[in-house]
């Protein structure tokens, strides 16, 4: 099943409410953005169906985890339940007012500006790049490993220094705060997690990338379930193939190589 491929990192119950009835979904959202139906019920417009919708939303909610709620601003009858859920504990309302086409037009522009000046970034890097014969042609072998694009790899040579000041890939890992650490005191030993105490901009840049290569490269996702299946934890499984793929970055620099795909061959 689906979500035992990531962790969830949301959980949302769509309403649509009309003035006897309430037509609910929960749906769950995991580290791909993908999201997926849990369940769907109906339940009266009435404080006992509210009840009724608390008690079948609690048996299905995960611990420790927020259950958002979204609903449509339909005349007046959504506004009874909107207060009944927004006095929950772990509850988070959202109510969507009736859409503006200006207002969506102005949105749809303001998206459109973004993406043409991300597009610009992005020539302009590689112009910054194809000015250093040198720079270039390290360039395409951290360029040759799949999920890394133009934007990952020059952020990682930049933050590391071309990784000039690095002898080995542990040091690389440390700096980038992705190395496993354990919580001790005294006797007592605590859960295994990354430090975290290094180069954020590091960790951001290689967290999409490794989710694509997860997604898209055979031998990476079974690798990826492999260790999530053994640590019961998606996001220990994530990481360990962020480091992979830090690590390989970093020897196909020092060695000037192209990467292999040895699972193709």
């Amino acid at each position: 099943m689906k979500n035992k491929v990531l962790e969830i990192v949301k959980q949302n119950v769509g309403i649509d409410v009309s003035k006897d009835k309430i037509d609910v979904t929960f749906s769950e959202l995991d580290a791909f953005f993908d999201d997926f139906v849990v369940a769907s019920r109906k339940f009266a417009n009435t404080p006992k169906g509210f009840i009724e919708l608390q008690g079948w939303v609690n048996s299905k909610k995960r611990p420790n985890m927020a259950v958002h709620f979204t609903m449509e601003a339909t005349g007046v009858y959504y506004e009874a339940l909107a207060y009944f859920l927004y006095q929950q504990e772990d509850y988070r309302v959202h109510v969507v007012l009736k859409p503006n086409k200006e207002t969506i037009a102005r949105t749809e522009k303001h998206i459109s500006f973004l993406d043409s000046q991300i597009n610009q970034i992005e020539k302009d890097i590689k112009k910054f790049v194809d000015m250093d014969n040198e720079l270039k042609n390290k360039m395409k072998f951290l360029l040759s490993i799949k999920g890394a694009g133009m934007v990952t790899a020059t952020t990682i040579v930049a933050e590391t220094n071309g990784f000039a000041a690095f002898e080995s890939i542990k040091q690389v890992v440390g700096f980038a705060g992705l190395d496993v650490r354990i919580a001790e005191s005294g006797k007592w030993k605590g859960k295994s997690k990354i430090s975290k105490r290094g180069n954020s901009y590091i960790r951001s840049v290689l967290y999409m990338p490794t989710l694509s290569k997860i997604r898209h490269d055979k031998a990476t996702k079974q690798a990826y379930e492999r260790l999530k299946e053994k640590k019961g934890v998606g996001m220990i499984a994530v990481v360990a193939q962020m480091r992979k793929m830090l690590a390989m970055m970093y020897t196909l620099w020092k060695k000037q190589e192209m990467f292999k795909d040895i699972s193709a061959i």
